[in-house]
């Protein structure tokens, strides 16, 4: 597509525009599949309901919209979809039907977006053609010399925002992989071994940051209790590797017997009070239902035999994390 020097990204005008409830006529590229999903909706009795209501709770389910109606519901969305594409569908049309202004409005901000950066010069073009005249030439504008200036003054501190912008996301990004896998160490304690550096995933519970700790702590109230027993039994774990070979063989018992004992404290039923558990049921309503399976998935750990050196090979879980 032919590029071209344009004031920054503005929302343009028609953006605002309100549109008729579920006409889907607006939209440039996705059109067919959002008026597939309607004719699936209209054909289907009290679909709009279970779909504007829907909640997933990943503690019952596996996968979103996996239950009889919406497995029943998405297959009459299109049979060109692929799993995830279908499910994504569904999300969007759900939340269409939540709030359809709102819908209209970020949908069609997204596809002015998309358009202004494709037509918008970039980084490269800048550093290429650096004078007003080599612009004017290059590009075939018509701007004057101060309105080139100021123009390509506006986008490279728009290129500079959206720079600083990304950096933020992925950090947020990392941070949320980082909080998943704790998440599933919680319930898993195990694979905090299953590597000689400690989790293959994570790595150390040493390496737990400050901030990753404040997360956690706002999901489980004990996680700072639990979080220091996995690092007793992980420095125990380390250190008997570390000498089992150069000490006595009671000795050496000894040592394997104490990281035995610690390891099985991370299997302890978190340390959750009812009253927490109901203050956060308001934010997560499948609040209740992921401690319930913590504690049940733990609980499995009190007839497995645990070795300090390999602790996950005996998760009844190996295989399904």
């Amino acid at each position: 597509m032919f590029r071209t020097l344009l004031p920054v990204f503005k929302i343009s005008y028609g953006v605002e525009q309100k549109e008729p409830l579920e006409d889907f006529s607006w939209i440039k590229h996705d059109k067919e599949d959002y008026e597939l999903a309607k004719l699936a909706l209209d054909t289907t009795p009290g679909s709009r309901d279970y779909l504007k209501n829907y909640t997933f709770n990943k503690y019952v389910s596996s996968m979103p919209f996996s239950d009889p109606v919406g497995l029943s519901l998405l297959s009459k969305f299109g049979d060109h979809h692929s799993g995830s594409s279908v499910t994504i569908l569904a999300w969007s049309y759900k939340s269409a039907l939540n709030d359809w202004d709102s819908f209209v409005y970020k949908t069609k901000e997204y596809y002015a977006l998309k358009d202004y950066k494709e037509k918008q010069l970039n980084e490269a073009d800048l550093l290429t053609y650096r004078t007003p005249d080599a612009l004017r030439a290059a590009f075939n504008l018509r701007y004057t010399d101060t309105e080139i200036t100021q123009m390509v003054r506006d986008l490279k501190e728009e290129i500079q925002q959206n720079k600083e912008a990304k950096k933020l996301q992925e950090k947020k990004e990392y941070l949320d992989s980082r909080i998943d896998i704790l998440i599933h160490h919680y319930e898993h304690p195990s694979r905090w071994f299953d590597s000689v550096n400690g989790s293959s995933l994570f790595g150390s519970p040493e390496n737990i940051t400050h901030e990753m700790l404040e997360h956690m702590t706002e999901l489980y109230p004990d996680y700072l209790s639990h979080v220091i027993k996995v690092n007793d039994a992980y420095k125990a774990h380390v250190s008997y590797l570390r000498y089992r070979d150069n000490v006595s063989r009671s000795e050496a018992v000894a040592l394997q017997d104490h990281v035995i004992q610690l390891k099985y404290k991370m299997f302890e039923a978190p340390n959750i009070t009812q009253e927490q558990i109901a203050e956060r049921i308001v934010k997560d309503p499948s609040y209740a239902d992921m401690i319930k399976r913590v504690t049940e998935t733990r609980g499995k750990w009190s007839t497995v035999p645990v070795t300090p050196s390999g602790l996950y090979k005996s998760d009844p879980y190996e295989g399904h994390y």
